[in-house]
């Protein structure tokens, strides 16, 4: 598939335009024995499709197992890290990353969400998948000057075939019942509040995401989390910013305006509420 006898080989796009999508690099690796990427943020998208070897990837607390046939999306702004699971294996995986403000809505169309970032392929998708990959390194390993139109168009064959696996047709799904529906809604919910928290969004915005009424939106959350909309709202920014309190070297106002709150006094009163200790002195313990 690619040159053996190559441990990585990567490709980066020196020529990056300001368009809708754009490739920013793109590669290949066979892991160390004992390969770990420690806890980092990214600042871009990034899509790993796994060849051979199995490791865990954890973006957001949230830890999956991930082999071959499958592939994990990496989102901007999330804490993530990854690490080879079995030293008897090595992990082998090619990956391209991107940026671009149509990026969100291309890996939803794929099924991919910073909620559920791990997907399964055919095993036919996965050779379509990592062949194109293979090609687009080659192509810009092998010219000083590349052409933007060339790089644009292997970035929307990569995502179209992404969304076309996602589109094959599925047997029928039989209707909801109540307690399935309720538990849609809540997935629903939980991704809307993953993907907009840095945002200044309240629980209304999350009704009308849903288009369901408060009473209704205040059972669910009851029934799935054991909570308010508003305190899990609430608990998920303070979650997120303990993890850049304790990753990061953020600012107290930093870390509160990355997590949708610009009052910092309010933030820290939060924060010592629900974790017990101040932020700053949170932040000098780790």
């Amino acid at each position: 598939m690619f040159t053996p006898g190559l441990n990585r080989i990567e490709a980066f796009n020196y020529g990056i335009g300001t368009g809708a999508l754009e490739l920013t690099h793109c590669g290949y690796e066979k892991c160390e024995p004992h390969f770990v990427c420690h806890t980092h943020v990214r600042s871009c998208f990034l899509i790993h499709c796994v060849i051979n070897g199995t490791g865990c990837f954890t973006q957001d607390g949230c830890t999956r197992i991930v082999g071959p046939g499958e592939l994990f999306a990496i989102f901007p702004g999330h804490l993530v890290a990854y690490e080879v699971l079995n030293a008897d294996q090595p992990w082998e995986f090619c990956w391209f990353g991107f940026s671009g403000n149509e990026a969100d809505s291309l890996l939803a169309a794929a099924g991919l969400t910073a909620y559920d970032p791990v997907v399964k392929l055919r095993a036919e998708r996965q050779e379509q998948l990592a062949a194109a990959i293979k090609q687009c390194v080659e192509d810009m390993r092998g010219h000083k000057q590349v052409s933007n139109t060339l790089i644009r168009s292997h970035l929307y064959k990569l995502m179209y075939l992404l969304e076309a696996e996602e589109n094959i047709a599925k047997p029928p799904v039989p209707p909801y019942h109540s307690n399935e529906r309720s538990e849609t809604y809540f997935r629903k919910a939980a991704a809307f509040i993953e993907h907009h928290y840095k945002q200044p969004i309240t629980v209304h915005d999350i009704y009308t995401h849903l288009s369901i009424d408060r009473s209704y939106a205040w059972r669910i959350f009851q029934q799935h989390a054991g909570k308010s909309p508003q305190q899990y709202l609430m608990q998920y920014r303070i979650d997120r910013a303990a993890e850049l309190l304790m990753h990061t070297k953020l600012s107290l106002s930093e870390t509160a305006q990355s997590v949708g709150i610009s009052d910092l006094y309010y933030f820290s009163r939060l924060f010592k509420k629900m974790k017990g200790i101040a932020p700053s002195r949170y932040a000098s313990m780790n």
